[in-house]
């Protein structure tokens, strides 16, 4: 029967990919840990691509629109990182700059134009497939 892979959680404007198989062989682990890594680096690159439409937008921003890139800094920091917590594989993928989070999230005083969780989403199936792809071929032997 198959499991459900994947969690997906959000705090402080970071996205995580969680596997919770409780598959803890090595092999199974580091199949995995690849799928998550590989997933992590696809959300990032999606996140970027959503922040390349250059500045000044041809329309007021509505609340569901990313970001437009006037310095590219934001799109350089975009960044995914994959380690192991308590047996656990999380992938991230986020920014370290202050105002990459209140984009995503918007403030008070402006709307949000949320880069992060649209790439998350538009990938979520893709994910999904790939990290259960990686729990079979272990289960296979392959």
């Amino acid at each position: 029967m198959a499991r459900d892979v994947s969690k997906w959680e959000s705090t402080d404007g970071r996205l995580r990919i969680i596997d919770k198989t409780g598959l803890f062989l090595r092999d199974a682990n580091d199949a995995i840990e690849k799928a998550i890594a590989s997933s992590a680096i696809r959300v990032r690159n999606e996140a970027v691509m959503l922040v390349h439409e250059p500045y000044p937008p041809a329309s007021k921003a509505t609340g569901s629109d990313p970001p437009h890139r006037r310095t590219s800094t934001l799109q350089k920091s975009i960044g995914s990182e994959t380690f192991e917590r308590k047996g656990v594989f999380v992938g991230v993928v986020g920014t370290n700059l202050k105002y990459g989070y209140w984009l995503e999230v918007g403030t008070p005083n402006m709307v949000m134009r949320p880069y992060l969780r649209p790439a998350l989403d538009g990938m979520r199936k893709r994910i999904i497939k790939d990290i259960k792809a990686a729990g079979k071929r272990m289960e296979r032997g392959t």
